[in-house]
This record gives C-alpha cells, structure tokens and sequence, in this order.
C-alpha cells in the first residue's frame, strides 16, 4: 500500500506532467496542499522534497515553490544499459536487441555490468549524474529492496534522463511512473509446479534464492502451487541460497542443507546457474530420487541419464526490443507502461498460458 507522501507526490507529479502546472508556475501552499489531501503538513513536505530531488520544483525563499523548467540538456543520443552480469545466459540475446533497436533509432548503447553489487550500481549511477545520457535500462540489484539507489534515479529524471526497469523494478511508490519490461515469474512458475503435481507429482523441492526480487517470485509461485493443491508445504524442502557467490552456492547444494533435493522427484531451478550447480553435483554423486528437473533461464545442460529436463525459456530478444521501444517512446515525450512476457518450453509451451 502507497505512503501517504508519495501518493501526494505522485498526484502532484502528474498534475506537472499534464501541464496543470506549468513551468515558473506556483504551487499551492503547504497549507492549502493539507487541506486538499487531507495529509499532515510532515506528509505535504516529504511529497515536496521528493520533488525537489526529481527536479520537478524549487523553493524560492520568502516566496514559495515553483515548478522548474526541465531544460533539454542532453545531446548524446545515449542509451545506458546496467545489469547484473553481461555475462549471463539470457544477456547477450536481451543486449543484442536493444542495440539493434537503438541504432536504427541513431542511438548509441553504453553497457555497464554492477555484478549484483548495489555499490556498484550506486557509481555507475553518480558516473551517469556527471555525464548525463538520455536513457537508462535498469537491471536493478537488491539494492531494489531497500531502495538505496533511488535518489540518484529521482536525481536522474530532473535532469530529463528516462529509466525504464528491466525484469525487476525498485518496488517504491514514487518511482511506480516507470515502466517494466518482467517475465511473468510468480505466474510462470506456478503454472509448471501445478502442471507437475497435475501428473502425479507430489514429492517437489527446489533451489531458489532470496537475495533477487525475480528469483524469490519463482519461489512464491511455486509455494503457493504445492499450497494450492493441499500438499504440506515444508520450508526444509526448498534450498533458499542467501549469497551470490557461484562457488558458495554450489557448496550449500552439496552441504546438509542441500541433502533433501535429493530425496526429492522433481526439483525446481530458479536459475539456470542453479540447476547447472546441482547437476555437477549430480554427476559427482549420483541423482538420488532426482526424475525431473525444472530450470529457468533455458541454461545449457549436462544429458543425465534418467532426469527429465524441463527447460524454460528466457524471452531474451523480446525483453530486449520492448527495453528498447520503450525507452525511445519516453526519450521522445511519451508514456509507457509495464508490460511481461511468459516462458516457454523447447517445444514452444507457453507458461503461463
């Protein structure tokens, strides 16, 4: 649910973009801002401040607040492109359709990888605040899920950059205006595990994570699945990694905790790296009650005998080009909204439906 503040924030926001206020225009005073929305004056001004940080107005001292001229300072005809790890299974397929897209539109991609450090993010994004482009595509880190960075995005849009967020967004109320471009995750991966247990499947585990927004909404989908078809759903069956790093990953599949995937007949991948990790440790140590393995990300997998592999697609070129149509949509004035695609199977199986 919105904070008050940034449903005021939002509210005058729009009114500015709409043109009800105009540039050098005045705004209501904070009083007459109280009675409208019927807000504390500690609301009105955190909606105020979030709006100084956007660029949207400034305080003249002693005469009240104004709404500011965005001025077209950027001329790069430059897109910036930040995920996690450029070299990812799904990247070079998503990257490949934006620049693409942006060069027949005349512009030029700059590339940045954060790593999955929110740190990193953070630099890039002062870098960006130094040398403005006219567009971002943002693959968000976790940083996402306590909003560390969201003062350089407000800091970024009042200097006319346009972000849209790439399959996850910052979940905050005032940065709701900008576009998604997801896989339908939650709904994607309760569809497969339902589909599963529809087969007579009734004995599932998994390997998910919740330090990403993407990974954790697979997990959810596939909790509320097993709950949905009136299976006891046990925490200890479900790997929840809490770190990035490859190498510790692979040591918790192989450890105590990871020993019940292996008691399991299906197991659930959140990630294509995931499932890549088990399957090593299958090869080392046998594939125990393992029949069937469900990966996200369409990862390139080992052929082990007696798992059936279930691979599901990343719509790599189509995330790439909607990125891309988007981005230039807003660079030019206009607005988007969020948009999902579903995964799909080898066989072209559409999940969801």
């Amino acid at each position: 649910m919105a904070k008050k503040y940034e449903t005021v924030y939002n509210d005058l926001r729009e009114q500015i973009n709409r043109g009800e206020f105009r540039a050098e225009d005045k705004l209501p005073s904070e009083t007459e801002l109280v009675d409208r929305y019927a807000v504390s004056r500690q609301t009105v001004r955190q909606a105020l401040k979030l709006l100084e940080k956007d660029g949207s107005i400034c305080k003249v001292r002693g005469s009240g607040t104004f709404v500011q001229e965005v001025l077209p300072r950027i001329e790069t005809k430059c897109v910036a492109v930040i995920t996690y790890d450029i070299a990812a299974s799904v990247f070079p397929a998503v990257l490949s359709r934006i620049e693409q897209t942006l060069f027949s539109s005349g512009y030029a991609t700059m590339l940045f990888s954060t790593c999955g450090s929110p740190q990193k993010e953070r630099q890039i994004l002062e870098q960006l605040c130094a040398n403005p482009v006219n567009g971002i595509i943002l693959h968000a880190t976790e940083s996402m899920l306590n909003s560390l960075n969201i003062d350089l995005i407000l800091k970024l849009q009042g200097m006319g950059t346009r972000f849209v967020f790439m399959d996850n967004r910052y979940p905050d109320e005032a940065l709701r205006h900008i576009p998604s471009v997801t896989m339908d995750d939650y709904q994607g991966a309760h569809q497969i595990t339902s589909e599963l247990i529809a087969s007579g499947c009734r004995n599932l585990g998994g390997i998910f994570s919740c330090m990403a927004s993407q990974l954790l909404s697979r997990f959810l989908g596939v909790r509320r699945a097993v709950v949905d078809a009136g299976i006891v759903y046990d925490r200890h069956d479900f790997l929840l990694c809490g770190d990035n790093d490859e190498e510790r990953v692979k040591e918790q599949i192989a450890s105590v905790g990871g020993q019940r995937l292996f008691e399991k007949e299906s197991v659930l991948c959140g990630s294509g790296a995931y499932a890549a990790h088990l399957c090593d440790v299958i090869c080392l140590r046998g594939r125990g009650a393992i029949r069937t393995l469900v990966s996200f990300d369409d990862a390139d997998l080992p052929a082990i005998e007696g798992i059936r592999f279930i691979k599901l697609k990343h719509a790599g070129r189509e995330i790439g080009d909607a990125c891309a149509r988007k981005i230039l949509h807003l660079i030019q004035g206009g607005e988007e909204s969020d948009e999902s695609f579903p995964w799909r199977t080898e066989e072209g199986k559409r999940y969801p439906s």
